[in-house]
């Protein structure tokens, strides 16, 4: 009872700590962008237009890397080879990774885009607009570019794939810990219309690091969806897609199908649980 409730203190730990970082980065950020830009009234402004969700994201998941590489010496564990970064991965299933993360972001905008149809949870929907617009980078896209699309998923993989599988895989079966840490991976998005997607695709990254015993794979989807759904916020990517959207549409959704059913197909080479594979 005390190893199941310690690796559930831990696991949860991974998660605050990163949701902290990020939280006192954004309010920093934030102050400082007000005081630069305070009106000669005096007053601080409420408009946020000139907050940078890239640099923000960039900032705030470098310290979160550092806290962690703290974290796991002070347990006396090396952090790569805890969360399976020491493990290769074969070009194939890296390939793989990355259709399904290229993919899977325009199966979301599909199913997304036929829900909102329905138009039974515009509720919902509308605050997800609201949270997605916030988020939406403003400027220069280089900080978006490696802060969201590169840099937030190697550390988000490296908590929920990574550091919280390490965790969970002491005390719990292999295909219950690919299915908590991807539910957790949607309730640390606080939303509920993207914490839904991020949780099956989570299930799914997850999915990978078990057949494949590393967690490159799962990295490689992660950086090609956000790297993906920074390109969309530019006029130049939306132009390119919709000039070839059913060629660009067919493409993925077989490159979808594909990839799932690589990795369902694939041999298993390492359990998540395997002894060989800790720290």
């Amino acid at each position: 009872m005390i190893k199941f409730l310690r690796a559930f203190a831990f696991v949860l730990l991974f998660m605050v700590l990163h949701i902290i970082i990020q939280a006192v980065i954004m309010n920093v950020y934030i102050n400082i962008t007000e005081s630069a830009l305070l009106p000669a009234s005096g007053e601080a402004s409420s408009d946020l237009s000139s907050v940078n969700i890239g640099q923000i994201s960039l900032i705030a998941s470098f310290i979160s890397f550092l806290a962690f590489i703290l974290v796991f010496k002070m347990r006396g564990k090396n952090l790569f080879s805890a969360c399976k970064f020491t493990k290769s991965s074969s070009v194939k299933s890296l390939s793989y990774g990355l259709m399904f993360g290229l993919s899977s972001n325009f199966v979301i905008s599909i199913i997304m885009g036929l829900l909102m149809e329905i138009r039974l949870f515009d509720n919902v929907f509308r605050q997800y607009e609201d949270h997605i617009s916030f988020m939406m980078f403003r400027g220069d896209i280089l900080f978006p570019l490696l802060g969201i699309g590169i840099i937030t998923p190697i550390v988000e993989e490296l908590i929920f794939r990574g550091a919280i599988i390490s965790e969970l895989e002491t005390i719990l079966s292999s295909k219950v810990v690919v299915l908590i840490q991807g539910l957790l991976f949607g309730a640390f998005h606080l939303d509920v219309v993207q914490g839904a997607y991020t949780a099956v695709i989570g299930v799914f990254l997850g999915y990978m690091v078990y057949k494949t015993g590393s967690i490159w794979p799962a990295v490689a989807a992660h950086i090609a969806l956000n790297t993906l759904g920074v390109f969309l916020t530019i006029p130049e990517g939306l132009d390119f897609v919709e000039k070839y959207n059913n060629v660009i549409l067919a493409v993925l959704l077989i490159s979808f199908a594909m990839s799932i059913v690589y990795f369902i197909k694939l041999p298993r080479k390492a359990s998540v649980g395997d002894s060989s594979i800790k720290a």
